[in-house]
C-alpha cells in the first residue's frame, strides 16, 4: 500500500497531535489503502514487475501499471520467459505516463506474454494527491469523532463498510481520476 499521506503530515493539517495507531491514524490508514485501490497502482518509488498481455500482432505499445517510469531492467518474452529484449528491441517513449515501445516486427499473441522489470513510482508524492487525501481524511476524522459512521468507525478494507467513491466530493474524485490507472489506455 502507497504511503500517500504519512502521520506527520497529516498532523500538521489537523493542527493537532496524533498518536501512531489511534482513531485518527485509522482514518489516515484506510484513506491511503482507498487511494491505492481506487487509482489501480502503487505510489512508492520501487522496483516493479508487470505481466504484459498484447491483443494483437500490431499493437507496439504497452503501459505498465506505476509511473513514471526511471529505468527499464529487463522484459522477457514468453510464458514462462524463453527470451529476453536486449535494448535495442524497445525504448521508453513517455516515462511519465509509463509507455514503452518496441521495434520488434512482430508481437506473440496472449495473456501474460510478456514480462516487464523495471524501476517505477513517484519519489515525491504530488501536493495536489496530497492536498486532496489530507481534505478526505479530515472529513471522515470529523466523522468519526462525532459519532456519524467516518472511517474510524468503519472496518479498514474493501470488503466492508470503507468509504465508497460516493463519499467523494466532486473535486477530489477529479484529482483521483487524474492518477487512475484504469482511464489511460
Amino acid at each position: 500500500m502507497s504511503e500517500i499521506l504519512t502521520l506527520p503530515v497529516f498532523t500538521q493539517y489537523m493542527e493537532r497531535p496524533m498518536p501512531p495507531g489511534g482513531r485518527d491514524d485509522l482514518v489516515r490508514q484506510s484513506i491511503n489503502e482507498f487511494i491505492t485501490n481506487y487509482c489501480g497502482r502503487n505510489f512508492d518509488a520501487g522496483s516493479y514487475v508487470d505481466k504484459i498481455t498484447i491483443v494483437d500482432h500490431y499493437r507496439k505499445k504497452f503501459f505498465v501499471k506505476n509511473p513514471p517510469i526511471r529505468a527499464v531492467t529487463s522484459i522477457q518474452v514468453g510464458r514462462p520467459p524463453s527470451s529476453t529484449w536486449t535494448t535495442d528491441q524497445y525504448f521508453i517513449e513517455d516515462a511519465d505516463i509509463g509507455l514503452v515501445c518496441t521495434v520488434a516486427s512482430y508481437l506473440l499473441i496472449g495473456p501474460e506474454m510478456y514480462t516487464i522489470t523495471y524501476d517505477g513510482g513517484m519519489l515525491v508524492i504530488p501536493l495536489d494527491l496530497k492536498l486532496m487525501a489530507c481534505s478526505i481524511a479530515a472529513r471522515e476524522a470529523e466523522k468519526a469523532a462525532k459519532g456519524r459512521h467516518g472511517l474510524g468507525q468503519r472496518q479498514v478494507g474493501f470488503g466492508g463498510n470503507e468509504l465508497f467513491v460516493r463519499d467523494l466530493e466532486v473535486t477530489e474524485q477529479r484529482v483521483l481520476d487524474s492518477y487512475r490507472m484504469s482511464l489511460w489506455p
